[in-house]
């Protein structure tokens, strides 16, 4: 006795006005990123082709060429004393905090030893540090306990899940 197969049905295939708007809109979109001409894509290109070609491109003259070298770039800046963000010293802006960094800096300011959910609170709460990973709780202590092993720490283990900053960190 043969089993019979079963067929396997297909989604409905019925149109829905709000699907087909979105995968027009969608594919319009589409069509335009591929009409766009890709910096990257074209300098692969260049570099498959021929000497003969990249030659030509070389001998090419005009404000392009010539204004976007690096050196014409730091003459440039000489010139108008434009700055880049290593060279602006006190004006840069501040960078952001690790997750290390703030913990210490949590740590350092409370007396009592802390668990890693409660340094985490806090630091969100004075906005220090953020993270768009879904465990932050796990990253954070794996990183306290990955410097605890370490010479110079900044923490201390103040007993089983709670962390406390150093005396001299």
């Amino acid at each position: 006795m043969k089993h019979a197969r079963k067929s396997k049905k297909r989604p409905s295939t019925a149109k829905n006005p709000e699907v087909e708007r979105l995968r027009k809109q969608a594919l319009v979109e589409i069509g335009q990123r591929l009409a766009r001409p890709n910096v990257a894509t074209t300098a692969t290109r260049g570099a498959k082709e021929g000497s003969k070609a990249k030659s030509l491109r070389s001998n090419r003259t005009g404000p392009t060429s010539a204004a976007t070298s690096p050196t014409a770039k730091a003459s440039r800046r000489l010139e108008t004393g434009e700055k880049t963000a290593s060279h602006m010293g006190k004006n840069a802006k501040p960078s952001k905090l690790g997750a290390l960094s703030a913990s210490a800096q949590i740590l350092a300011g409370s007396k009592k030893a802390m668990r890693v959910k409660e340094i985490f609170a806090a630091i969100k709460q004075r906005g220090l540090w953020t993270t768009s990973g879904k465990t932050p709780f796990a990253t954070l202590h794996a990183a306290i306990s990955r410097e605890i092993k370490g010479k110079n720490s900044r923490f201390r283990k103040a007993g089983r899940g709670l962390f406390a900053a150093t005396k001299a960190g």
